[in-house]
């Protein structure tokens, strides 16, 4: 046989291990990926994946050895880009297939994480063909739930709006109102949770989840709970509106801030625990809730212990200290995240800098050193921008 010929034959059994090698690799990314498992080591002969890899060429010899004679295919710039390609495909097959939908919705949120990098997720919800063939009216729309931003809550021209005009008869909630009107309605909840267990037309698996909500509704605790939820989120989704609004500024957020975070704290007195505890046992007494055994036995100090003979003053009973505790370690939890979210340099840093305009405007001197400008930036220029504020505002009194 030719040596060119033979050259050729063992290229392209090179190549065919190659493409069966590359194809091993996607497979797998795909997997890990769909489970959620990490794929790197240290190095890059290290990790699951390309453990995995060697386990599945296991009884491969060619390809076994292919992937230990190459470490770039293992690079993570490689997965990156692997996992990228596969990103890409999911997202088409979801466009197209929203894309046949006659409805469809959104839900976007971002948020900034310890680095202060922005962390943004939008979600789409669509009625596939499927659905479409129940003929599901909108006129039947009777709730909708989202976020509390101005553009989906608007009166005006938010999509609770533009719903509102197209099924006037239904109503949308958010987290204090949805909490608020649980509340209200509780008896009536309790009532139907009751009448759906009972009913033995409820197919089994929906039928135990019933059950177990209406066990959970029935323990006094649960409520307890939601009436810690309604004193911990309506302060904070009064604050989120004004912080969503369009004319918003630093000082304004920051203040805003303080004023919650007095708000979260002013919660943390055992009066308002007590006036939480004396509604759920109003609750109790009319829909027939499980409550802690009060008459149970108070733990004591052992007597070898006790170096006094005066009666030991006994505390409340330990499953109400338990809610006590509880809702004190949510009141923390959140005085914790107002802090960590509004305490930043850079939230500081801009609020000055507003604080310094508006003192300029109502004629005061600006020290320049505090503001933390750009080297690039024209002091003297703006030294002069901000004396002549005050004679084109004509603010008369300096902020406090």
């Amino acid at each position: 046989m030719p040596i060119n010929a033979l050259l050729s034959d063992a290229i392209s059994k090179r190549q065919a291990t190659a493409r069966h090698v590359l194809e091993l690799l996607f497979r797998t990314i795909r997997f890990l990926g769909s489970k959620g498992i990490p794929f790197r080591g240290d190095t890059t002969r290290d990790g699951n994946l390309y453990e995995m890899i060697l386990e599945r060429t296991y009884d491969q010899p060619k390809e076994q050895e292919w992937i230990k004679g190459r470490d770039n295919w293992m690079y993570n710039t490689i997965q990156n880009e692997i996992i990228q390609q596969f990103s890409h495909a999911v997202q088409r097959a979801i466009v197209a297939h929203s894309s046949e939908s006659t409805f469809y919705g959104l839900m976007a949120d971002g948020t900034t994480d310890e680095s202060t990098t922005e962390q943004f997720s939008c979600s789409i919800q669509f009625v596939d063909n499927s659905l479409q063939l129940l003929n599901i009216p909108m006129e039947r729309l009777v709730a909708y739930c989202f976020d509390g931003a101005s553009n989906m809550s608007g009166y005006i021209s938010g999509v609770q709006a533009r719903l509102k005009e197209l099924c006037p008869q239904s109503m949308w909630c958010v987290r204090a109102i949805a909490i608020s009107r649980i509340l209200t309605s509780y008896s009536a909840l309790l009532a139907t949770l009751t009448a759906l267990k009972d009913d033995k037309g409820t197919r089994g698996d929906t039928r135990s989840k019933i059950v177990g909500l209406c066990k959970q509704a029935r323990n006094g605790r649960a409520l307890f709970g939601l009436l810690s939820c309604q004193a911990l989120f309506e302060p904070c989704e009064a604050v989120a509106r004004r912080l969503q609004s369009s004319n918003i500024t630093a000082l304004s957020a920051l203040e805003c801030a303080n004023v919650l975070k007095q708000r979260i704290a002013a919660l943390q007195r055992d009066e308002n625990v007590e006036k939480m505890r004396e509604k759920v046992n109003v609750y109790a007494a009319t829909n027939d809730l499980r409550m802690p055994n009060t008459t149970a036995r108070e733990s004591r100090t052992p007597a070898h212990l006790r170096q006094t003979t005066e009666p030991e003053a006994l505390g409340p009973n330990a499953s109400i200290l338990t809610w006590t505790r509880e809702f004190y370690q949510a009141v923390d939890l959140v005085s914790s995240e107002l802090e960590r979210r509004f305490n930043q340099d850079t939230m500081m840093l801009a609020a000055n800098r507003e604080r310094a305009v508006i003192v300029a405007a109502c004629g005061a001197p600006v020290d320049l050193d505090t503001l933390q400008l750009p080297k690039e930036l024209d002091t003297g220029r703006l030294y002069l921008q901000l004396k002549m504020m005050h004679s084109v505002t004509g603010e008369s009194s300096a902020p406090r």
